[in-house]
């Protein structure tokens, strides 16, 4: 566990300044902190402790003179994140209790665990799942108003969880969902100015058809004031470099003067296994790090439903 603690710490050290920001917007002091984190490598049939796995609470802020009531409620939503999708099922969360009071000045935290089912199809996953907590002043069984405004309005803030389930590169039975791919983690070395092919597998699932294009990505630094989500390395060792490049879905023979990704169609039901090329230049400073690329499986017409495939390089000389 001690990889997704280390993630886990990265992320809260960022996400908590985005926690104090949605707290001021309201004139009373309603808050929640972390506001997104993301947990990798949980593998089916176990479970995640949030506080014993990375040491970490779900902290609900107190008003500075008024008592607060939380309510909380775990929801799978509708919109998400680039290439997650919503948990399958919120009661796979569980939280010691749904109501929590905050003395003024105060911190209420609550441990949370996260237990996904031992299945063959939750390997090779991306999800993503909310935490809402609706504020109560004065405590429970009162109404809620802004101060000064006389409004029956309660006041709610949300955190976004996004799980990445442990890879696994030949599943027994179809990866769970609409679209899928295997492995969501492709490892593999390649040495400095040299050329290593892989394979990833491609899953329709549907009952339609299925045209797919895949396209290789570099996430953009984070915008904090925007509040657009990046996906970050999955590993402390591991970069993101400049060119996304570093890794291409192979073409057939006769694509090779066109420049766009390469499209592969699916009948229903149907998987097929597709090549990735990998190559490094020759710098030795490369040496020092692991390289990531992400490579995204994008349905025709159903960017909701895209997915994506971790390629984590291993440099050699």
């Amino acid at each position: 566990m001690k990889e997704e603690g280390y993630i886990m710490r990265k992320f809260v050290s960022i996400l908590f300044f985005l926690g104090l920001t949605t707290r001021s917007l309201f004139s009373l002091g309603v808050g929640m902190e972390p506001v997104i984190i993301d947990i990798g490598g949980i593998t089916p049939g176990t479970s995640y402790n949030l506080e014993a796995d990375a040491g970490i609470l779900i902290n609900l802020l107190g008003d500075k003179a008024s008592v607060l009531g939380y309510e909380l409620e775990i929801s799978s939503p509708k919109s998400v994140f680039k290439g997650f999708l919503p948990l399958p099922d919120p009661e796979w969360i569980k939280l010691p209790r749904d109501t929590i009071t905050v003395m003024p000045q105060d911190t209420g935290k609550l441990n949370m665990v996260i237990s996904i089912p031992d299945s063959e199809g939750y390997y090779n996953q991306a999800w993503m799942f909310k935490v809402t907590a609706k504020a109560y002043p004065g405590g429970f069984g009162k109404e809620t108003a802004l101060k000064g405004t006389g409004m029956g309005i309660r006041l709610a803030v949300s955190s976004y969880y996004i799980i990445e389930t442990a890879p696994k590169p030949e599943p027994e039975l179809p990866p769970d969902g609409v679209i899928a791919v295997a492995p969501s983690k492709l490892y593999t070395t390649c040495k400095l100015g040299g050329e290593v092919e892989k394979e990833i597998t491609i899953f329709n699932n549907d009952t339609i058809p299925r045209e797919f294009t895949l396209v290789s990505f570099v996430p953009p630094p984070a915008d904090t004031l925007s509040y657009n989500f990046r996906i970050e390395p999955s590993e402390p060792r591991n970069f993101y470099p400049e060119d996304a490049s570093w890794v291409v879905p192979k073409k057939r023979r006769f694509l090779l003067i066109f420049k766009k990704p390469p499209k592969i169609t699916l009948a229903p039901g149907e998987s097929v296994s597709y090549p990735v090329k990998i190559h490094l230049p020759d710098d030795k400073e490369l040496l020092s790090n692991n390289w990531e690329v992400l490579l995204f499986l994008v349905p025709k017409g159903e960017a909701r439903l895209r997915r994506f495939v971790r390629v984590i390089i291993t440099p050699e000389e």
